[in-house]
C-alpha cells in the first residue's frame, strides 16, 4: 500500500512515478510526520511540565494559605483582646473600693508601669481624648487642649512630660482622630480598630460613652517593631520545605514594605529574620497572595520562593518523555527506511524485468534467426553451418545459467536446503576452477593463473557442494570478462583472471580464495552494493552490458550457505573477490 502510495500520481490519468519522485514524496511524508510528533510531544512536554510545577507548588500554596489564614485569625484576635483593658485606666488616677476599709483608694493608672500594663510589642504610649478635646495621658496628670498642644514648644525637663507630648504630636497627624473629633465625639461606643494614618506607626483606638460624654482611648505602637513581632511568632511555627520570603505591602502608600524571612537548618531548625531589603533570588517562584482581613485589609501579604528544583516525579517523567519521542523518532526514522527500501526494491525489480527481457530476447531472437536460417537451407557451406551451430549451442547455455541462477536465487530466498557439502580437498576445487572456467576463459581469449600458498592443497580438506562452487566461479568469472569487455581495455597483459588459494591472515582455520581481474574495477559506491539483489550500475534502458543483477547476489548466497564470507576489494588496477571458507578439520 506505501509503495502504490508513493509511486502513484493524484492526476486523473495514472501516471507512475519514478524513484527520485517517489523518495522526494516519502521524504516529505515522513517530514510532515515528524514534525507532528515534534509539536504533539513539545505540547505534551509543556502541559506536563505545567502539571508538574503545579503539583510541586500544591504543598507550598496549602502552607501558605494557612499562614494567611492563621496571619489574620490572629491579629483580629490581638485587637480583641485589648477589650480587657478598662477603660479607667486611661486616667492618671484610677479609683478602687477597698471592702476592708469602707474606703476608696486611689491608685496610679496601671498603663504606667511596664509590670502592669499589656504586653503589646513596640508600645509608643496611650492616650485620651475627651469631648472638650481635652488631651491626657497616663503618664502626665496634667492635661492640655488637643489642638493648642499640636503647636506647643516642649522645654520641660519632665521625661513624662515630654513623652505625653511626643504621643500627641503623634496622634494629631492622624485624619481619622481629627475626624473624629470633628464630630465633637457624637458618636456610639466603638471596640477597638486601627488607622494607619500615622507614619511609621500604628493608632489603634476605641471611643467609651458614659452618661456624661464620649471619650476616644488609644496607644500607638511602632509599626515595624509590632508586625514583626506576631509575623514571626506566626511563621516560626509554619512548615515549608524550603526557604520563603513574606511581603507585607501597604497597598495606601502610608507605609514602606515589610519583609520575613523563613528558613530551615539541615536539622530542621526554623529561623526566621527580618531582611531590610527583599531578596530577588527568593521571589522567582510566587506561591499564594492575598489581602488580609479587616482590620488589616490595607495590606496585602505575598509568600515567594527561589525558583523550585526538578522533583524525581518531574525527573522520572522528563526521561519517560524523553524515551517516547526518542521511540517515535526511531519510528520515524524506521518508516522512512523501510519505505525507502522498498521504494528501491521496486526499482530493483523493474530494473530486473528490464534487463531480464533484454537477456532473453536477444539471445533468443538470434537461435530464432540462426535457426531459421539453417532450416531454409540458407547456409550451405559445413564451416559456416558448423559456427552457426557453435552460436546455437553458446547462447543456449548462457539462458540456462541465467535460468539456473534464477531458479537457485528462488530457493534459497524461500530457505530451501540447496547446498549439500561434503568433503573436498582444495585440489579437487582447483580442477573444477579450470574445468569450468576454461571455456568461458578460451572463448573471450582470457587467461587463467590458478595458484595456491598452501603447502599441501590436496590435504587441506573443505565442506563444499561441488554445483554450488562451480555456480560461484561461473558468476564471478563471467562478471569479469563482461565488464572487461564493456571497458574496450586495449592492453593484452591485463586479459586475465587470477585465481589464488592461501589461509585468511589472522585466521588459520579459514580458506581464502582470491579471485582477481585487472578490468576497470568499480567505484567506492559500487563496492558498498556490489552483492545486493538487482544492483547494476547505471540505467537499464541504456546499459550496454549484459547481466539481471544476481549474478554477484547470489554468489554472496551460496557463500554463506557455506558458512563463509565474500568481500570486494578494489585494487590498481581491477577488482579481487575474496572469498573466505572454514577448513574441515582433520579428525
Amino acid at each position: 500500500m506505501l509503495i502504490k502510495w508513493l509511486t502513484s500520481s493524484r492526476e486523473p490519468t495514472y501516471t507512475p512515478l519514478n524513484y527520485l519522485q517517489g523518495v522526494k514524496k516519502l521524504r516529505v511524508l515522513t517530514s510532515l510526520i515528524t514534525l507532528l510528533i515534534m509539536i504533539l510531544m513539545a505540547l505534551l512536554l509543556y502541559f506536563s511540565y505545567q502539571s508538574a510545577r503545579e503539583s510541586q507548588l500544591d504543598s507550598y500554596r496549602q502552607e501558605a494559605r494557612n499562614l494567611i489564614q492563621v496571619t489574620n485569625t490572629k491579629l483580629f484576635r490581638k485587637l480583641i483582646a485589648h477589650d480587657s483593658i478598662p477603660a479607667t485606666a486611661f486616667d492618671y488616677y484610677s479609683y478602687s473600693y477597698n471592702s476592708q476599709t469602707n474606703q476608696t483608694d486611689k491608685l496610679r493608672s496601671p498603663l504606667v508601669s511596664p509590670a502592669t500594663q499589656p504586653n503589646i510589642p513596640g508600645l509608643v504610649g496611650f492616650f485620651q481624648i475627651n469631648a472638650d478635646h481635652q488631651f491626657s495621658s497616663p503618664i502626665w496628670i496634667k492635661e492640655i487642649n488637643f489642638y493648642a498642644g499640636m503647636e506647643q514648644q516642649i522645654n520641660s525637663t519632665s521625661p513624662f512630660e515630654k513623652k505625653a507630648f511626643e504621643i500627641l504630636q503623634l496622634v494629631s497627624q492622624s485624619s481619622r482622630i481629627n475626624a473624629l473629633l470633628g464630630n465633637s465625639l457624637n458618636l456610639k461606643k466603638q471596640h477597638w480598630n486601627i488607622t494607619f494614618d500615622v507614619p511609621d506607626n500604628l493608632l489603634f483606638y476605641r471611643i467609651i460613652t458614659n452618661s456624661e460624654s464620649a471619650k476616644i482611648q488609644g496607644f500607638l505602637v511602632e509599626r515595624t517593631l509590632y508586625l514583626q513581632r506576631h509575623i514571626n511568632d506566626i511563621l516560626a511555627l509554619r512548615s515549608f520545605s524550603d526557604s520563603v520570603l513574606v511581603k507585607l505591602t501597604d497597598n495606601e502608600g502610608n507605609a514602606g514594605d515589610e519583609y520575613f524571612l523563613y528558613q530551615k537548618t539541615e536539622t530542621n531548625e526554623v529561623i526566621v529574620s527580618n531582611p531590610e531589603q527583599t531578596n530577588i533570588n527568593l521571589q522567582q517562584q510566587i506561591i499564594d497572595s492575598s489581602t488580609l482581613k479587616w482590620p488589616y485589609s490595607n495590606y496585602d501579604i505575598s509568600i515567594s520562593t527561589k525558583a523550585l528544583p526538578f522533583s524525581k516525579n518531574m525527573f522520572l517523567g522528563g526521561a519517560f518523555l524523553a524515551v517516547l519521542f526518542s521511540a517515535l523518532l526511531i519510528g520515524c526514522f524506521g518508516f522512512y527506511r523501510l519505505g525507502l527500501e522498498q521504494l528501491q526494491l521496486a526499482e530493483q525489480r523493474l530494473n530486473f524485468v528490464s534487463s531480464i527481457s533484454h537477456e532473453l530476447k536477444t539471445p533468443l531472437t538470434s537461435i530464432k534467426m540462426y535457426s531459421e536460417m539453417l532450416q531454409a537451407g540458407i547456409v550451405q557451406s559445413p564451416t559456416h553451418q558448423a559456427e552457426y551451430y557453435d552460436f546455437i549451442h553458446s547462447e543456449s547455455e548462457r539462458l540456462s545459467r541465467l535460468i539456473d541462477n534464477i531458479l537457485q536465487l528462488t530457493k534459497l530466498h524461500h530457505q530451501k536446503q540447496t547446498v549439500k557439502p561434503q568433503p573436498v580437498s582444495v585440489a579437487v576445487l582447483m580442477d573444477i576452477i579450470h574445468s569450468k572456467a576454461s571455456s568461458l576463459m578460451l572463448k573471450h581469449n582470457f587467461k587463467q593463473h590458478i595458484s595456491t600458498e598452501l603447502v599441501a592443497p590436496e590435504e587441506t580438506m573443505l565442506n563444499m557442494d561441488l554445483d554450488a562452487f562451480s555456480q560461484i566461479i561461473i558468476n564471478i568469472t563471467d562478471n569479469a570478462i563482461k565488464f572487461y569487455d564493456q571497458a574496450k581495455i586495449n592492453d593484452i597483459e591485463r586479459q586475465k583472471v587470477d585465481f589464488i588459494f592461501r589461509r585468511q591472515s589472522g585466521q588459520i582455520n579459514m580458506l581464502e580464495l582470491e579471485i582477481r581481474d585487472y578490468g576497470a574495477g568499480i567505484t567506492e559506491s559500487q563496492e558498498k552494493r556490489i552483492f545486493e539483489l538487482f544492483y547494476r550500475a547505471g540505467n537499464e534502458l541504456t546499459r550496454a552490458t549484459q547481466g539481471t543483477g544476481i549474478g554477484l547476489a547470489l554468489v554472496h548466497e551460496l557463500v554463506h550457505a557455506h558458512r563463509g564470507e565474500v568481500l570486494a576489494v578494489r585494487r590498481n588496477p581491477g577488482l579481487a573477490i575474496n572469498i573466505t571458507f572454514p577448513i574441515n578439520p582433520i579428525h
